[in-house]
């Protein structure tokens, strides 16, 4: 099984290779959206982002999620790699703690938003969330 952690700058090495580029890669069914990159042709065909993964102002949690599976679920596949992308620099002394983790009150919003769109991606797509998407995957 692949250990589907997190990947990237101080975190797990993606272990395969892409064998046009020689560039890491892996196939995973779900990925984080920072960043995503799709052909505008498949994004309009398979849909735009779900509306209902979040009310205006709100985090959109999961919505990433909830495309890639939308993606396999469609025929696609999902990959990840090293896109060299920088994360934006937080303020000195801010310690990460901007947008949604604020403050506690807004904290608790996303994870009440994290719980509400994770238990969504089951209604969404039955049968097929972790165990059909992983056997794609391998």
């Amino acid at each position: 099984t692949l250990n589907l952690g997190k990947f990237g700058r101080r975190r797990a090495v993606i272990k395969g290779r892409d064998w046009a580029s020689g560039q890491a890669f892996m196939y995973v069914y779900k990925v984080n959206a920072s960043p995503l990159v799709v052909r505008r042709s498949v994004f309009l065909r398979v849909g735009m982002f779900h509306p209902g993964y979040s009310c205006p102002g709100d985090s959109g949690i999961s919505f990433d999620f909830e495309y890639s599976v939308r993606m396999w679920w469609h025929g696609y596949q999902v990959g990840l790699y090293n896109s060299q992308f920088k994360d934006a620099k937080m303020p000195p002394g801010s310690k990460g703690k901007g947008g949604t983790m604020r403050s506690s009150s807004s904290y608790r919003t996303r994870l009440e938003q994290w719980r509400r769109n994770n238990l969504r991606l089951y209604y969404m797509y039955p049968g097929f969330h972790h165990k059909r998407a992983m056997a794609l995957v391998k």
